[in-house]
């Protein structure tokens, strides 16, 4: 489920996601590879019978989902071209066609790696419609996403929902401050915060980003 709001004045400016430059582990750019690589393997083995399967994004069946992931993963090349908070937020709301999302999944996930990778994309700042972030920290929420989207694939599908430690561990880090200043904003449940230290790492990312493992 999208962090789809009207954007909080007071915040655009606002940049929070911490970034994993120059901390001599994988960095962002491969972990977002794994991540989208994995979600693809799962994606590839969805029936023509388990597209219109619900999932736990509230009201998003298996299609709406992968229609998610592929979308913003566009709008998400349109941010790093320098198109606005509104532009953005229309592009989320396309659709593609059952019978190519599939292929647009992975062509659009290799095309966002292609866009963060040029020279700058880094460093640009991208009016997300929740705030103003740098490339950088769009590629940590990207991260994070994919992740969590997985997962919801996973359970969908009724496949083994046990995430990739390394990509857990990475989008945990990014979307704590994230949910903080939705929260501080008002448009993040205050309960998303109210994680409890004995749950494994996997199932407070799930928590705080709205699921119920």
């Amino acid at each position: 489920m999208p962090l789809a709001v009207d954007r909080p004045a007071a915040l655009q400016g606002a940049m929070i996601c911490p970034s994993n430059r120059g901390r001599g582990q994988m960095d962002r750019y491969e972990l977002v590879d794994e991540a989208h690589r994995q979600f693809q393997s799962t994606l590839s083995t969805v029936s023509d019978d388990q597209w219109r399967l619900p999932t736990p994004c509230e009201e998003w069946c298996v299609q709406d989902l992968v229609n998610h992931v592929v979308v913003e993963a566009q709008g998400y090349q349109a941010l790093l071209r320098g198109c606005s908070a509104d532009e953005f937020q229309a592009a989320m709301d396309s659709h593609v066609p059952l019978d190519h999302l599939v292929e647009a999944c992975g062509r659009e996930d290799q095309a966002l790696l292609e866009a963060v990778r040029e020279p700058g994309a880094l460093d640009a700042v991208c009016h997300h419609y929740i705030w103003d972030m740098t490339g950088d920290e769009l590629l940590g929420l990207r991260l994070s996403e994919a992740t969590v989207h997985h997962w919801d694939l996973l359970r969908a599908t009724g496949a083994n929902d046990t995430l990739d430690e390394r990509l857990v561990q990475e989008s945990w880090m990014v979307i704590q401050p994230v949910m903080r200043r939705g929260v501080d904003a008002g448009f993040v449940p205050t309960d998303r915060l109210n994680v409890d230290d004995a749950w494994s790492l996997q199932e407070r990312l799930l928590r705080i980003m709205g699921r119920q493992p």
